[in-house]
């Protein structure tokens, strides 16, 4: 075989093991480039020979960026090169595999926790030709087992100094997991309840339904607020029972349904409530008891409470007034006022005004209401709050006190003013009387028959004019003291009439009297003796303010249920400033051409007397044209 052939059948053998080295360094480049994991070649020296597409995302640097460079010097982090170090030398020594974790710094600075597998390939010779390094990057998982430890801390601290019992509870009913205040609540130490069914906290009488309720929220967890209005109970291990409220909050988990319970001790908040009951009972009991009424309205003025005495001072019920504005129990003028006043109990006022209500039948009555605004627990106005007396009779008595105030001044100045009248009004004909009888007494012997009959005239003119008065001041007495007697019967006036005309006309020669009565007149229910006394004293007066040869007229008519009577005369007539006081005790008429005498009790006496028998006077008058006095008698029964 020549030497040719023979070089060619020795190449080709080393060319196909070339070709098989080339393959398999492909594969290999292959698969570490693919790796999900960090693959790193060093050569002894610590020089990157490899450096994989995983190493390249994470680090952010290129392979042919740290090709040939010393790991540590493009990797490490100060303060763990040393150490780093130390292990790379162990390998190389021949001491692999081997594992440890360290940072690596990326290339724009950050730091990624990884987890090293490393191992070395050898030569033909036994030497460490390679060091090889697979890595894992923990920094994520080491983030996450970071913020879940300290989720499990912040977890367990928040479960631990909770304010409430803490309860976890599993799909069986046993307790997994109580926090410190559920060992103080229920006066277990914590394993003592742990494992234990969740019963065991309850009252024996609750057990057994609360297995099937259990067993029914699981079959539909659900979460729970622990305000519900639900009547809980559970017991201490001393045996002693409580009220409490209860939230569960169901989480689902890989090992099947957690139940969390929070739980609270409601035994002062119980006797709180107890209290307040009992509280507000008596406060309620109190309001129910006032003399005075209480009505309470929201800010729009809308009744949202009264007492009972509230409604019935306004003749309501309490359930009719609950809801009705304050507006339904007033006038418009009270309903301004009342706006008013609630726009102030706004600004924060405390006021007390009068008011006039309205009753459920329609009546008024005076109340006086002392109001002061409602407040939230932030201040803000939410309404008012008054207390309503009825001063409807105390009004009433003070409206009548005043009148007897003023009667009772009235009355000092009629006395005043009598005192006055009657002095003067006695003195004139008592004067008359003496200056008379003085002259009969001391010149007895030089007067004539004519003159002694004519002074004895004028004594007894004077002595009947002063009977006069005192008949009226001991009449108007009578009426003021309301002892004047008054015999009502039926009575037939006509003659009364004719016979006083005739009687007047007999002392009042110098006037014409007329009368134009009917030829019959229904009887009247009267006193005969006080028809003549009025009748009288409206002639008299009637002739008084007459001029002489005046004609004096008495006339009457009967209407459907009275007679009526008028005395006209032709005088000067009343002032229309007069006529509202004609009939006033002691008023008399003043002026220009007006003869007055007498203390002005005889029109108020007619008017007494008129009145006592049941009737009425009045007085039409015109200056210069005479006046017409005019009283009617009601008929009597069946006539």
């Amino acid at each position: 075989m020549s030497k040719s052939k023979e070089r060619r059948q020795e190449i080709t053998p080393r060319a196909k093991t070339k070709d098989a080295l080339r393959k398999e360094r492909d594969l290999f480049s292959a698969v570490i480039d693919t790796a999900a994991v960090l693959v790193v070649v060093l050569d002894p020296q610590g020089q990157i020979v490899r450096f994989n597409r995983a190493c390249e995302q994470v680090t952010g640097y290129g392979f042919d960026e740290v090709k040939g460079r010393p790991f540590w010097d493009v990797f490490l982090i100060p303060e763990e090169a040393e150490a780093v170090k130390g292990v790379f030398g162990k390998l190389r020594a021949g001491q692999f595999p081997n594992e440890h974790e360290n940072h690596w710094i990326t290339k724009d600075g950050r730091r990624r926790l990884i987890a090293w597998s490393n191992t070395a390939l050898l030569d033909d010779h036994g030497s460490v030709e390679y060091i090889v390094g697979t890595g894992i990057d923990l920094t994520e998982r080491k983030r996450g087992e970071e913020a879940l430890r300290d989720s499990e801390e912040k977890f367990r601290a928040l479960l631990e100094y909770a304010s409430v019992a803490i309860i976890i509870v599993d799909g069986h009913g046993l307790i997994q997991l109580v926090n410190a205040k559920a060992e103080e609540v229920f006066g277990y130490a914590r394993r003592e309840m742990l494992g234990h069914p969740v019963e065991v906290l309850l009252p024996k009488r609750f057990r057994h339904a609360h297995v099937g309720l259990r067993g029914g929220f699981l079959a539909n967890p659900r979460p729970r607020p622990m305000n519900a209005p639900l009547d809980l109970w559970a017991v201490r291990k001393d045996g002693t029972e409580f009220p409490v409220e209860v939230g569960l909050s169901p989480v689902q988990t890989r090992d099947g349904v957690l139940v969390m319970s929070y739980l609270t001790d409601i035994t002062e908040r119980r006797r709180a409530e107890v209290a307040l009951k009992e509280s507000e009972k008596k406060y309620r009991r109190l309001i129910e008891n006032l003399q005075e009424g209480v009505w309470a309205v929201d800010a729009e003025g809308k009744t949202t409470f009264v007492n009972t005495r509230m409604a019935e001072i306004l003749g309501y019920t309490v359930d009719e007034m609950l809801g009705s504005p304050m507006s339904a129990f007033m006038d418009e003028s009270a309903i301004v006022l009342a706006r008013q006043n609630l726009e102030r109990r706004r600004r924060g006022i405390r006021e007390q005004h009068d008011f006039e209500l309205i009753r459920k039948d329609g009546t008024r009555i005076c109340t006086s209401v002392a109001a002061s605004p409602i407040t939230d627990d932030d201040g803000s106005f939410i309404g008012a709050l008054a207390c309503v007396a009825d001063i409807t009779e105390r009004r009433r008595a003070e409206v009548e006190l005043q009148a007897a105030l003023r009667r009772a001044q009235e009355v000092d100045q009629l006395k005043s003013q009598l005192l006055s009248i009657v002095s003067h009004e006695l003195r004139t004909p008592l004067t008359s009387i003496r200056g008379q009888t003085t002259t009969l007494l001391d010149y007895a012997d030089q007067v004539t028959p004519e003159d002694r009959l004519e002074a004895l005239q004028i004594v007894d003119d004077e002595a009947e004019r002063l009977d006069e008065l005192i008949s009226h001041l001991l009449d108007m007495s009578r009426l003021e003291a309301g002892t004047l007697s008054v015999e009502l019967g039926a009575t037939d006036v006509r003659p009364i009439l004719i016979e006083s005309i005739s009687r007047m006309a007999a002392h009042a020669p110098s006037h014409k009297l007329v009368v134009n009565l009917p030829s019959t007149l229904p009887p009247v229910q009267a006193d005969p003796r006080r028809v003549v006394q009025v009748v009288s004293n409206l002639l008299d007066n009637a002739i008084k303010f007459s001029p002489p040869s005046a004609i004096v007229s008495v006339d009457a008519e009967v209407d459907a249920d009275a007679v009526r009577v008028r005395v006209r005369d032709e005088g000067p007539g009343i002032a229309p400033e007069h006529l509202p006081h004609i009939f006033d005790r002691f008023y008399r008429v003043e002026g220009p051409g007006v003869r007055t005498s007498g203390v002005g009790l005889g029109l108020a006496i007619c008017k007494g007397l008129v009145e006592a028998m049941g009737g009425h006077i009045a007085v039409t008058s015109q200056a210069g044209h005479g006046t017409i006095f005019s009283f009617s008698l009601l008929r009597a029964h069946g006539m």
